[in-house]
């Protein structure tokens, strides 16, 4: 049997065992060893857990591989780990990019520490080489080019460490490629080029998004319940969406039924604010675990949340400073309790500013209503001169 033939039984395309063949390392490999060599690294890496197909795809990336003896490719993903790596992410470093096998644990090593000069962290370059593998390919001075491409895009440096450092994969973009990109999401979604550019900067996926799917999205949407023009402003304020399949979207929406709210609530807040979609259920609970040690039950966190959905993206820390400076506000103050009553009956001065709280509240005082503040708190959210001049009448 043929070395060709022999790829072929084996499930490689006509493409795919001529590019073997084609490889110059292999070539220089007698026929009858060489068939040998295919059918035992074929075996081994099956035995490693690899798919068929992953064998495949790995072997016409790294055609000389079938060279290499299985002692070697053992000893590389051992030192893998000494990098950080399980075993399963060292496969899969591998799988897709089977050049790893090749280089020394010494230069990895070096390419990590390259990009801490760079402004990275241990951590981040850790996280990046195993998100995107094929870094350990790159020049540092290549690296430099690609961080000084993307802030001619308008970003500064900062900004283009965070987005590479949670998408790596931008790196394998040109500026020219991402400026079309920036285009095509401008028109597809409605929204200019600055705004897309903020949408990068929080999401740097959406450089994946394609128009097709941007739009079969926007449709199912519309199917849910939205209208048109409210899937438009969801998914300009919330992009990240247009990655998720239905089903995930459809359990995120029942993800919050599950916390009380009816579907038709469950809608309204994310219209309000189309990031809580981003939220698991573990974050919410911790949102409502950290606001019952604030003061308030259960109960309390949900029907405060289904009138103001903007305590979700609230800190815990910062509403607990907002309790303790009402409690400061005025001639007389208020005590702990009576904050907590202010804010589940209007839970919308979380959003006012402390200024802004305090100058209604002394006004109040100043006239001899304290406890209107306390009894009926949506007072506050009138101007200061409304509340004054129905004192006056």
């Amino acid at each position: 049997m043929t070395t060709y033939e022999l790829l072929i039984k084996l499930g490689y395309d006509d493409e795919g065992a001529k590019k073997i063949l084609d490889n110059f390392i292999i070539q220089l490999r007698a026929s009858e060893k060489l068939n040998i060599d295919i059918l035992l690294k074929f075996k081994y890496f099956l035995s490693l857990g690899y798919t068929k197909n992953d064998v495949i795809g790995i072997t016409k990336l790294l055609p000389p591989v079938f060279c290499l003896s299985t002692e070697n490719i053992d000893k590389k993903l051992e030192d893998m780990e000494t990098l950080g790596y399980t075993k399963e992410e060292a496969m899969k470093a591998v799988k897709y990019l089977p050049a790893i096998l090749s280089y020394s644990i010494e230069s990895m090593k070096k390419k990590r520490e390259d990009l801490v000069t760079l402004g990275y962290t241990e951590e981040d370059a850790i996280i990046m080489t195993k998100r995107l593998p094929s870094m350990y390919g790159y020049s540092i001075n290549t690296i430099k080019q690609k961080i000084d491409s993307l802030i001619s895009l308008g970003y500064t440096k900062e900004e283009v460490l965070k987005m590479t450092r949670t998408s790596p994969s931008m790196f394998g973009r040109s500026a020219d490629s991402i400026k079309l990109k920036m285009n095509e999401l401008s028109v597809t979604l409605k929204i200019s080029n600055d705004e897309v550019r903020r949408m990068i900067k929080s999401n740097p996926s959406a450089l994946s998004f394609k128009p097709g799917d941007i739009d079969n999205k926007k449709e199912k949407m519309v199917e849910l319940g939205y209208t048109p023009e409210e899937v438009e402003k969801i998914v300009k304020e919330a992009p990240f969406i247009i990655s998720y399949t239905m089903d995930t979207l459809k359990q995120k929406l029942d993800t919050f039924e599950e916390f009380g709210d009816s579907k038709a609530e469950v809608m309204k807040m994310t219209k309000v604010i189309p990031g809580i979609f981003g939220y698991t259920k573990e974050t919410i609970n911790r949102k409502i675990d950290g606001m019952i040690l604030l003061g308030y039950t259960r109960d309390d966190v949900i029907k405060m949340t289904k009138r103001f959905p903007i305590l979700y993206t609230l800190s815990v820390d910062k509403m607990g400073q907002k309790i303790n400076n009402m409690g400061k506000f005025g001639d007389i103050g208020f005590a702990r309790e009576e904050v907590i009553e202010m804010t589940k009956k209007l839970p919308t001065l979380f959003g006012l500013t402390d200024e802004n709280i305090s100058q209604k509240i002394e006004l109040y005082d100043s006239i001899g209503l304290h406890d209107v503040a306390i009894k009926v708190p949506q007072n506050l959210m009138q101007s200061a001169a409304l509340s004054y001049a129905r004192y006056c009448f």
